[in-house]
């Protein structure tokens, strides 16, 4: 090592240049990830780092990705769509509306989340498919939550 903090021979001997440099800019890091169910992965940008969502709108569509009982810590955590057994159109809506408010109950209780109604897709026979819409009460935005599509 030299005088300084540069070895011999890439920088003068003794040499300890001042580095002008400006303090880096804060990092906001999100309070919750988007993440894509087709992939089943958290999605990235441009850059390669985490997309940020809005964490109402993380809960709801976590609640709705994961079947009830599937956690055995949080034996109590997520939708009942998937335990239908017998798909009777006539009942199918009300049955999947009623199901969605269950899962999303703590959200709505707690004022984060204001249910708007599901749309249906029973064109695959034995396949219940849906979109639930709702408001993020936090945010003021309108959103769509399914279990197949992503967070964002």
């Amino acid at each position: 090592m030299g005088a300084g903090s540069f070895p011999a021979g890439i920088g003068p001997a003794g040499l300890d240049p001042v580095i002008s440099s400006r303090p880096r800019d804060p990092i906001e890091t999100p309070s919750a990830l988007a993440f894509d169910g087709v992939a089943k992965d958290y999605q990235l940008d441009g850059l390669g780092r985490y997309v940020g969502v809005h964490w109402v709108d993380a809960a709801a569509f976590t609640q709705l990705r994961i079947s009830e009982g599937s956690v055995r810590s949080a034996p109590g955590v997520g939708e009942t769509i998937s335990q239908i057994a017998y798909i009777d159109r006539r009942r199918i809506r009300a049955q999947v509306e009623d199901r969605v408010k269950l899962a999303w109950k703590q959200l709505i209780d707690g004022g984060f989340l204001n249910y708007l109604g599901v749309t249906l897709d029973l064109s695959t026979p034995g396949r219940i498919m849906y979109v639930a819409d709702y408001e993020n009460l936090v945010t003021k935005k309108r959103k769509q939550a399914s279990p197949r599509t992503s967070t964002g």
